[in-house]
């Protein structure tokens, strides 16, 4: 695991870059398919979905930006980071289980306060992939475009983090991270969050029932960093293909690093809730 930190005075500022690809000058309707982008992303209380990730040819890499508060700074810290069952499973486990669940509505969302925010339940989590989390939270807007953030809140104490805060480790706080994981817009259409976004969700279209993103992670380090990038399994950009089908949610996921599948997630089996979320 490695990180490489920047540092934001008296606030994080989050800036949503989009850039739209596609130069076509005729206004495209941003609704695809039958219904609305929201009917694509299912959020009523206790709706479950359950994963099965495989693993690939190659070892799949986490990257995650989390911010941590530290008096009137704010440091960000972006951690690569390996799957720690994938180094100690000695039997060659090559399947792991996901549940998720929608826990309960929530007035505020880590560092955020939208009004239609919900948290997350992880109720099993075999390969790590919310490893260290204390909290996880959707934030959703839909003004004037439907979009889902998912923000991971972390303890003071997490491996990783500085070593104190303002006035020592008594006043560290929790840090956290948001991520753009859905959206509703043209196709060719990306966002990331920060001023140079090193991870990019790009919004490639309807393929046949399904909404199909791209999430695109560079990988490689700045000119002035301050640590050894010599082991290439850090520097190498991934991939990962995200699609999402109407009244389900997230269905599939795939990461692709040189070309050759990582992980892949299936969904195995959907239970939604009854208590209407937002």
């Amino acid at each position: 695991m490695k990180h490489h930190l920047t540092t934001a005075l008296t606030s994080l500022m989050l800036l949503v870059i989009l850039v739209t690809l596609n130069s076509c000058g005729e206004k495209k309707n941003s609704v695809l398919g039958k219904g609305i982008p929201a009917d694509y992303f299912p959020v009523k209380i206790g709706t479950t979905w359950e994963y099965e990730i495989t693993i690939g040819n190659v070892e799949p890499m986490n990257y995650t930006e989390v911010s941590w508060p530290q008096g009137n700074i704010i440091q960000i810290i972006a951690t690569k980071g390996r799957f720690m069952p994938l180094l100690v499973d000695s039997l060659g486990k090559n399947s792991y289980d996901l549940i998720v669940r929608v826990k309960s509505l929530a007035k505020k969302q880590g560092p955020l306060e939208y009004p239609n925010g919900l948290e997350l339940e992880i109720v099993k989590d075999e390969l790590g992939i919310y490893e260290y989390c204390s909290q996880v939270f959707w934030a959703i807007s839909d003004d004037n475009r439907f979009m889902v953030n998912e923000i991971r809140v972390y303890p003071s104490d997490t491996p990783g983090a500085p070593m104190t805060g303002a006035w020592g480790r008594w006043s560290a706080e929790n840090g956290y991270s948001i991520r753009v994981i859905f959206f509703g817009e043209q196709p060719n259409t990306a966002i990331g969050l920060g001023e140079e976004p090193k991870d990019v969700l790009l919004f490639q279209g309807l393929e046949g029932k399904k909404l199909h993103f791209t999430r695109q992670v560079d990988m490689s380090e700045p000119k002035n960093s301050s640590y050894d990038s010599s082991d290439e399994m850090f520097n190498q950009d991934f991939t990962e293909d995200v699609w999402y089908e109407r009244g389900k949610g997230l269905v599939a996921l795939i990461q692709i690093k040189n070309g050759e599948m990582a992980f892949a997630w299936r969904l195995k089996k959907l239970t939604l809730g009854k208590s209407k979320a937002i």
